[in-house]
C-alpha cells in the first residue's frame, strides 16, 4: 500500500456561509483507492463539511457524499477514513455562518505487481575421464568433465610445494597460507554456482576495483517467512580509541572527482547515492500501516560513563536539503496539537515605545508553531497606537505584523496571505508576543483582543 500527502487547499480557507469548492478546482484522485482526511476547524461554530465525489468534473449532475464532518467549533480538528472514490472530489460546508477551515490528508492507492522469474539449469554432461585413487581410470570419448576422486584428498602442488588442498570431505578447496587466488586479465569469472551455506571470507580487507562499466549486485533470494535482509552491517565493539571519528559506513565520492559525459554538456540529475522505492505486492489483500524506503529508528543513545551534547537522528552537514515530495512531522503526542491563543489587554496606558502586552511559547513537549491565522486589533482612532504581533525564530531573530496604523476595524491575516511575511528561511517559530507601539507620548487606550491560531509540534 502506497500513500501520500493530500490536501484539497494550499492552506486555511474563510467562508461566510454554506459553499462548496468550485468545479474547476475539483481534485482528479481516480489513482487511489482511500483517503485519510483530518479537518481542521480555526474559527466558527457547529461547522459542518461534506467531501463530494463524482466521475466527473464538468457539472453538479451526479456529485455524491462521502462523508461528513459536522458540529466542529473553532480550535476542533476531526479525522475520517474516505473509500468508494470516484474520479473527482471536493469539498461542500453545509453550516451557516462564517468559518475558517484547513482541508488535508493522506491518500493510498493499492498496487498489485507479479513478475515472472527466469528458472535456468545447468544440465551435467557424461564423464569422459575419471582418475580414481586405488582403482583403475577410465576413458571415455562422450563429451563431458574430468572426474578427479582422492578419498583421502588431493594436494595442489607448483615446484613441490602444496599450494592448495582438496580434503575430500566438506572443505572444496583450501589455500596454504600467503597463498593467492587470481585470474587474468580477461572476460572470465568466478561462480559459486547455487550453494546455500554462509560463506566467510578473509578477516583482511576486501578490495574490488570494477572494471569500465562493471558493477557489484546483490540480489536477494525470495523468502516466504521471517523478516529477510538482504545486507546487514554489524559495528565492532570498539575500544581504546580516543579522538577520532567512528564511521560505521563511509561512502567517499570525494577521493576520485567524477567525470560525466566528457566534462560538459546539459546533465539533468547527478546522484552520489540513490535508494530506489519498493514497489509491494501480494496475492492476496492486506493493510501495510507504515512503509518507508528509509526508516531510522533513532538517534544515537549514551550508555556507560557517556554523554552525547547533541543527539542527532540525521545530520546535513552542509548544502541545501531539498524535499519534492512532502513532508510529514509527527511526535508522541500525534501529528500536532491546536495553538490558540486571544488576549485584551483592557484599558491600559502605553508609554512611547512597544509595550509587549502577552507571551507564549509552545507547551512542554512541542518546540515549535505553525500559524494559520491571527486578529489584530483595530479601532484605534486618531490614537498615536499600532497594535501588532512579533514572532521570534530559532535562531533568535524576529519579525513583526501590525495592522497598518489606525484602521477602522479589526485587521485578520490568514497564513496564506501571509506566508511570505513570516517564512523565514525554514527557521521554527518558538514564542509569539502580541504588543502595542506609541508613536508620541503616554496614552491611555482600551485596545481590542489580540487573536492567534495555528498547530505547535
Amino acid at each position: 500500500m502506497q500513500s501520500c500527502p493530500f490536501s484539497f487547499m494550499q492552506g486555511p480557507v474563510r467562508v461566510a456561509g454554506a459553499t462548496k469548492q468550485a468545479l474547476w478546482t475539483s481534485v482528479d484522485v481516480s489513482e487511489f483507492a482511500v483517503m485519510d482526511v483530518i479537518l481542521s476547524v480555526y474559527e466558527g461554530t457547529s461547522v459542518a463539511v461534506r467531501v463530494l465525489t463524482s466521475t466527473q468534473a464538468e457539472t453538479e449532475d451526479s456529485w455524491t457524499a462521502l462523508e461528513a464532518f459536522s458540529s466542529l467549533n473553532g480550535g476542533q480538528s476531526a479525522q475520517k477514513t474516505l473509500s468508494g472514490l470516484l474520479n473527482f472530489v471536493r469539498w461542500e460546508v453545509t453550516s451557516v455562518g462564517a468559518a475558517t477551515i484547513y482541508l488535508r490528508g493522506i491518500c493510498r492507492v493499492q498496487d498489485y505487481y507479479s513478475d515472472a522469474r527466469l528458472l535456468a539449469r545447468l544440465a551435467a554432461g557424461t564423464t569422459a575421464l575419471t582418475i580414481t585413487a586405488g582403482a583403475a581410470s577410465t576413458w571415455s570419448t562422450n563429451s563431458g568433465a574430468l572426474t578427479i576422486n582422492g578419498t583421502n584428498g588431493l594436494n595442489l602442488q607448483g615446484g613441490g610445494t602444496t599450494v592448495a588442498s582438496i580434503d575430500g570431505l566438506n572443505t572444496a578447496l583450501t589455500l596454504e597460507a600467503n597463498k593467492n587466488l587470481s585470474g587474468a586479465a580477461g572476460t572470465g569469472a568466478v561462480s559459486l554456482g547455487s550453494m546455500t551455506g554462509a560463506t566467510t571470507l578473509p578477516t583482511g580487507d576486501v578490495t574490488w576495483t570494477g572494471a569500465a562499466g562493471k558493477l557489484w549486485r546483490l540480489t536477494q533470494g525470495a523468502a516466504t517467512s521471517g523478516s529477510p535482509i538482504a545486507l546487514n552491517v554489524v559495528g565492532g565493539a570498539h575500544s581504546g580509541i580516543a579522538n577520532a571519528d567512528f564511521n560505521l559506513l563511509k561512502i567517499d565520492g570525494s577521493t576520485n572527482s567524477p567525470q560525466v559525459a566528457g566534462g560538459g554538456g546539459a546533465i539533468a540529475t547527478v546522484h552520489e547515492i540513490l535508494l530506489q522505492h519498493w514497489q509491494i505486492a501480494s496475492a492476496a489483500a492486506q493493510t501495510i500501516s507504515d512503509a518507508a524506503t528509509v526508516a531510522i529508528t533513532g538517534a544515537p543513545t549514551a550508555g556507560t560513563n557517556t554523554t552525547i551534547t547533541r543527539p542527532t537522528a540525521v545530520w546535513v552537514k552542509g548544502g541545501i536539503s531539498r524535499f519534492d515530495g512532502g513532508v510529514y512531522v509527527t511526535a508522541t503526542q500525534g501529528e500536532g496539537a491546536n495553538f490558540y491563543k486571544t488576549f485584551n489587554p483592557a484599558s491600559t496606558s502605553y508609554a512611547t515605545g512597544t509595550t509587549v502586552v502577552a507571551t507564549y511559547t509552545p507547551a512542554t513537549g512541542y518546540k515549535s508553531i505553525v500559524p494559520a491565522y491571527t486578529i489584530l486589533p483595530g479601532n484605534l482612532g486618531a490614537t498615536p497606537l499600532y497594535a501588532g504581533i512579533r514572532l521570534t525564530y530559532s535562531d533568535a531573530t524576529t519579525k513583526s505584523l501590525e495592522n497598518g496604523g489606525n484602521p477602522a476595524v479589526t485587521t485578520t491575516r490568514e497564513s496564506a496571505s501571509w506566508t511570505s511575511s513570516y517564512a523565514n528561511d525554514g527557521l521554527t517559530i518558538t514564542k509569539v508576543e502580541f504588543y502595542v507601539r506609541n508613536t508620541g507620548g503616554s496614552y491611555t487606550f482600551d485596545v481590542d483582543a489580540f487573536t492567534f491560531d495555528g498547530e505547535q509540534y
